[in-house]
Parts: C-alpha cells; structure tokens; sequence
C-alpha cells in the first residue's frame, strides 16, 4: 500500500510536475514537497489539501480510503467511488454479474458489462427493508433484494475490474500465506494487487462534481490496466 507521500509523488510525475513547480502551486516549501515524499516527513491536512487541489484530485486520492481526519462530503465521482470500494471491501457490496464465455477466475473480459450489478449483502440487508413512504399500506422490501448499476460505463469497467482483482488478490494472498502456493508464486500476486492500487489510485483521483453534464466527464479515465495479461503472465 502506497504511502501518502507515494502517492503525491504518483499524482506528481502522472501530471508531468516538477517539485519545485508542485511547491510553486502550493505555496509548500520545495524542501518540504521532497520530504513529503520520501516519507521524511508528514504533511498535515492543509496542506494535503492544497496538494489534492493543486494536482486536481480528490483529496481521498493522497489519503487513501476512509483516512482523512474529518469527515468528507460526497462531492465527487472520487467521493463516491471510495464509499463504494470501503462497501465492498467490508463485504456490505457484493457484485454479481452474467459470464459470457467460460473463463479462468479473474478475467474481467468474461463479464458482460451490462449485466453487472451492485447488491447488498443479504446478511445486511435482512436488518434493513425498503418502505414506501407514501401511501400507508405500502409493502416492505427486503433491501438485499433490490440491485443498482453504475450509469458511468467508464467507472463501471474500473469498479467491476478492481471488485474482480480485490477478490483474486484476497483469496490467492491467503492461499499463499496458507502454504498452498510456492514462493515463486509470490510475485505474481504482488502483480495483481499493484493492479488493485492502481485502479484505487485512478478511481479516488476523479475529481469530476457529482451531477455534472456528462460530455464534461465522457473518456475522462484512461483504459484500465491489462489485468487479463497479468493474471495469464502469472499462471
């Protein structure tokens, strides 16, 4: 997992800044950017902020997942996706989606895109029921009953790839670490959860307003990384 001062250095390079240009945006020290990162020193929320601002990422982007120190607004397609990720990652999301061929565990190309959809866990949502708040006599719904898909098609093929390579990393780390992998295994799942990073990275970083008009956020993240090829790389 990146640090915080990884991650600036992530941001940094992708955008083709200098640290003395990134300490010009920011009115930060340019001694201070370099020891941001390489974790010398540890930058308060001030100015990680400027520095999110400056970059033009979400701030969850340099904090990671749920880390900042106060609560933050969901203002963004960066907001949103790191609500989703900590969902599913603490298994109250699940996916399910329609294959449309037999593939190996973890290719994403197998999924049809338009039959993915986000449900509850059943195990939650037995406690939680949908009610019509109109009309008295309405029924009550089970809320694990009821599945949403993300409009987005480009954060959906991002979601439903990172969703796929979390569970493949998960479950081949705990086999390894069981003993039922060899150690030439090993950097192979390492590939898989960089490619994990990499999509939080992208996701969080989308700084794009919620409820924006759609032709300011077509195309706006670059093609996801070829999980198929690493997982083939390290089968």
């Amino acid at each position: 997992m990146k640090t915080i001062g990884e991650r600036i250095k992530y941001f940094r390079t992708d955008r083709g800044l200098t640290q003395a240009k990134l300490a010009e945006l920011t009115g930060i020290h340019p001694v201070s950017i370099r020891k941001y990162e390489i974790n010398k020193m540890q930058p308060q929320l001030e100015q990680i902020e400027r520095i999110a601002s400056a970059l033009n990422v979400n701030i969850n982007a340099i904090t990671g997942i749920g880390v900042a120190e106060r609560p933050s607004k969901v203002q963004t397609y960066g907001d949103l996706m790191g609500i989703l990720m900590t969902l599913y990652r603490a298994k109250v999301l699940m996916i399910q989606a329609r294959m449309q061929k037999p593939a190996y565990k973890g290719d994403i190309s197998s999924f049809d895109p338009t039959s993915l959809l986000i449900r509850i866990n059943p195990a939650v949502g037995s406690l939680l029921n949908i009610v019509d708040p109109i009309t008295e006599n309405g029924e009550d719904y089970d809320i694990s009953f009821i599945a949403s898909t993300i409009r987005d098609a480009d954060l959906l093929q991002y979601f439903a790839l990172w969703a796929t390579a979390v569970s493949d990393y998960e479950t081949s780390w705990a086999d390894y670490q069981a003993g039922k992998y060899p150690e030439s295994e090993l950097e192979g799942i390492k590939a898989i959860g960089e490619v994990v990073e990499e999509l939080e990275l992208t996701m969080l970083a989308d700084n794009t307003p919620l409820y924006a008009d759609p032709e300011l956020y077509n195309k706006r993240l670059p093609d996801p990384p070829s999980y198929r090829k690493i997982k083939a790389d390290s089968t």
